[in-house]
């Protein structure tokens, strides 16, 4: 589309579906299929699912699909240079032959590649610019619907039990998902912020909101995640800007993360004190040992794709924690991916972050333009939130919908800039170079409509 053409409805009611996917994707609309005053009561035991959340989320992956099967050439083309990820989607799909329940497997493994779609949809239709603006929108209606729950209706939006201290939980349902969203939202918002000069003020005021909710949830791993993260800000921008050769500056940040990562380890105990955690990480370590323990019986290939969290298979651990409700998750995405996938997908994983990571740091010291900011801030808040929770790679999940469209971004040429500086107008859309299984990038895919 060119300046000053008006726009299509269709062009509105694109942006109005990438929105809502992104909501379900963020957990904002959870209060539309269970009870979030009551939310362990979800709908029946954790192995059968709700079946309207189901229902939404596949209608979701099917207008992807239907739309990503009119460019089939382009398809093919972002496969083929991601083979570490179709390699990773398999082995989950597959995962359900050994798996302890089979049916569990089945299911989420074919709600994560419905999950996988969406993200190539958006990859498809939308640059990493109007991504991020989509991104900003859909924060925008989960901190005002956060805002209305909290106030309206606090026995719905604040944790009622006294030993989280009246933290926020908004639509979230638990304080550890709000505060875990929002500091996504505030990057989200911040490198917005970079790229958008003419709307700075509204995004800076995003981002303060945000970061306000991340404190008012009470979740420590957000607080200290969130904080991470700015102070990378800086190194990131050193490694893009300084005329020293660009591998002293690797290896000088190199050494700063490993003698911070020292004093980390020397000096862990008064900082858990200073955030007002125990040693346990609230129990976390108990969980980790025992989980631990019953892997290592099935090191190789796992229990199946979120299976081992169930009841039926988990059972024990739950007795022995004395935790009669349980729970699906061992909160660390790492420890979950082994314990579902074994030491076989730990390693196609890590295949695809080896990838991720080149392709991140490529993009970053080749550009300064802002949104080169934004692909390693995710990939360091991914890698940061899996530590203690189950970020990393869960069906219906923003976590993983940003990681393939990082992965997918990344793959593309970048075209040529003609100033570093940021604008407000983001560049035009990218044509590869015609070989193979290269597609023409006609309009309304990778042109402005």
């Amino acid at each position: 589309m060119t300046p000053g053409q008006p726009r299509s409805l269709s062009y509105y009611v694109e942006r109005v579906f990438v929105v809502v996917g992104l909501l379900l994707m963020l957990g904002a609309l959870k209060g539309l299929f269970v009870d979030l005053s009551n939310i362990r009561g979800m709908s029946g035991p954790r192995t059968t699912g709700n079946f309207g959340f189901q229902l939404f989320s596949v209608s979701i992956y099917l207008v992807a699909s239907a739309v990503i099967l009119t460019r089939v050439n382009l398809f093919l083309w972002l496969c083929s240079r991601n083979k570490a990820l179709i390699l990773m989607i398999a082995l989950v799909m597959f995962s359900a032959v050994w798996s302890v329940d089979p049916s569990v497997s089945l299911r989420r493994a074919v709600a994560l590649l419905g999950t996988t779609i969406f993200a190539i949809y958006i990859v498809m239709r939308f640059r990493p610019e109007e991504m991020l603006d989509l991104l900003c929108t859909a924060f925008a209606l989960a901190v005002i619907a956060t805002l209305i729950v909290v106030f309206l209706f606090p026995d719905v939006g604040v944790h009622p039990e006294q030993s989280k201290n009246g933290a926020w939980r908004g639509i979230f349902g638990h304080k550890n998902n709000m505060g875990r969203t929002m500091t996504l939202g505030g990057i989200v918002y911040l490198v917005s912020a970079m790229i958008r000069p003419r709307a700075r003020l509204v995004l800076w005021l995003g981002f303060i909101v945000c970061a306000c909710l991340v404190a008012l949830s009470g979740s420590r791993t957000a607080w200290i995640t969130l904080a991470a993260l700015l102070v990378m800000i800086w190194p990131l921008q050193a490694l893009r800007r300084s005329q020293t050769p660009l591998a002293f500056r690797s290896v000088l940040i190199g050494v700063l993360i490993l003698s911070g990562g020292l004093l980390l380890l020397l000096f862990y105990e008064a900082g858990l004190d200073l955030v007002g955690r125990d040693a346990t990480f609230s129990a976390r370590t108990k969980i980790w040992g025992l989980a631990f323990e019953l892997g290592w019986r099935r090191p190789i290939l796992g229990y199946g794709y979120r299976a081992f969290w169930t009841e039926a298979n988990a059972g024990r651990l739950y007795m022995l924690l004395a935790w009669g409700e349980g729970f699906d998750q061992g909160h660390s995405g790492f420890l979950d991916l082994w314990l579902e996938l074994g030491i076989a997908g730990v390693s196609v994983f890590v295949l695809t972050l080896v990838l991720c990571l080149h392709r991140v740091m490529s993009r970053l010291t080749s550009s300064r333009d802002p949104i080169g900011l934004w692909f390693p801030l995710f990939l360091a808040f991914m890698i940061l939130t899996g530590l203690t929770e189950a970020a990393i790679f869960q069906q219906g999940r923003i976590e993983w919908i940003l990681y393939v469209t990082t992965l997918l971004y990344l793959c593309m040429p970048q075209p040529e800039r003609q100033s570093t500086r940021a604008t407000s107008d983001p560049p035009p859309r990218l044509v590869p170079p015609a070989s193979g299984l290269t597609p023409t990038f006609g309009a309304p895919f990778w042109r402005r409509r």
